[in-house]
């Protein structure tokens, strides 16, 4: 298991409450990709294209508290990378960074990469997540 699907949970969790979270980044996978945008992050961190990666990293760690805020969230989820999503969802037309709830097969966008634009921070991204699961969950639901 990679580390970035730190809170992956087994198929039968997922099929068990229907939905699970898909935190897409706007990078390529795979080890070289991740040195070379480490690199970039640290020289260049304003051209950086991926705002989930510079709000939810330190370095090539993931955040802490953003590490227990997703799996408080208690819903199973993937983190992956935009070529692994397009490579899984292959019919979706999305832009990244971008974070999809799908539930029963069905996917909803609910932060995209133009809100991405607008956030200001890690606790801003929690705040805005968090906003949107209320909207489309029922109450109690994650």
């Amino acid at each position: 298991m990679k580390e970035y699907d730190l809170a992956v949970l087994g198929t039968e969790a997922i099929n068990k409450c229907g939905s699970k979270l898909i935190f897409v980044y706007n990078a390529k996978g795979g080890f070289m990709h991740s040195m070379l945008d480490l690199a970039r992050k640290t020289v260049s961190p304003k051209t950086y294209p991926c705002k989930l990666c510079m709000m939810t990293y330190s370095g090539a760690t993931m955040n802490k508290l953003w590490k227990q805020y997703v799996v408080n969230l208690g819903m199973p989820s993937i983190f992956m990378h935009r070529d692994e999503f397009s490579r899984a969802y292959s019919d979706q037309n999305i832009t990244f960074p971008a974070i999809i709830l799908e539930q029963n097969g069905s996917i909803t966008m609910l932060i995209s990469s133009d809100e991405f634009k607008s956030t200001t921070g890690l606790s801003d991204l929690m705040d805005l997540l968090s906003k949107k699961l209320r909207d489309v969950q029922p109450a109690g639901k994650y």
